[in-house]
């Protein structure tokens, strides 16, 4: 696979599992009542992705990325 079809397949999978990353990243930065600071929430998903993109070619080979 090139590099254009890895950036095409990891552009996908960003799509495909944003949301889902947001909402743990609510959930475990949550404060009490439930409140969260939106800038460690999407700090954190950054950090996430940006790890992901480093090992993109293990994310890319995983069988089941969604888990």
């Amino acid at each position: 696979m090139n590099e254009a079809e890895k950036k095409r397949r990891f552009h996908a999978i960003v799509l495909e599992h944003s949301d889902i990353l947001h909402r743990i990243a609510r959930r475990q930065l949550s404060l009490n009542g439930g409140t969260y600071d939106w800038g460690r929430v999407e700090e954190a998903v950054q950090e996430t992705l940006t790890l992901a993109w480093i090992k993109r070619d293990e994310v890319l080979a995983a069988p089941n990325i969604g888990g």
